[in-house]
């Protein structure tokens, strides 16, 4: 079986698209995924499944998702090794002892069809500094994420994908989560 990083879009944000942890673990597995794990609220899992196209596999799960809670749920799937190429290419990570409270994360579930490298700079942003990466933006919120003008919801519209956020700490957790299973 293969073990996969899933990203669920937009549930349990200011009280609406509610799902509950156990729940979604009990959907998952009645859908024959193994070893179900997740991690705080917001839609983070770590799961094995049969290995298939991360494409098809993320549709039947985002469909049967969003069968059973009655709204959409965009589910974004990553492997493990993709996840540490997130992590390991992170440009502002500089030395262990880097400050990371700053840093997130804006995965988009397809790459963009547009020059986002272009758009972002046209934008002017100064308070914000990003890197764009292979699955996702980098970005360093020098006054907070809460204070970003380079939100999710921002880069949605700018890149015309959807994009789900996560900060670090999210990132480093899936990952140790992942990395159990490894061989």
């Amino acid at each position: 079986m293969q073990v996969y990083i899933g990203l669920l879009r937009g549930i349990n944000v200011s009280g609406k698209h509610l799902v509950k942890m156990d729940v979604l673990k009990r959907y998952l597995r009645e859908e024959g995924f193994a070893d179900v794990q997740t991690y705080i609220q917001s839609g983070n899992l770590v799961f094995k499944a049969a290995p298939e196209s991360k494409s098809s596999l993320g549709t039947h799960l985002e469909n049967r998702l969003s069968a059973r809670c009655g709204f959409k749920i965009p589910v974004l799937l990553y492997t493990p090794e993709e996840w540490r190429t997130v992590l390991d290419l992170n440009p502002f990570i500089t030395s262990e002892n880097a400050d990371t409270t700053s840093l997130y994360y804006i995965f988009w579930k397809a790459a963009p069809a547009v020059d986002l490298s272009a758009k972002l700079s046209a934008a002017n942003i100064k308070t914000e500094e990003w890197a764009i990466g292979e699955y996702c933006i980098y970005l360093k919120c020098n006054r907070g994420y809460g204070r970003a003008k380079l939100n999710n919801n921002f880069l949605e519209r700018l890149g015309g994908v959807e994009a789900t956020t996560r900060n670090h700490r999210t990132v480093l957790k899936l990952a140790d989560l992942a990395s159990r299973w490894e061989p």
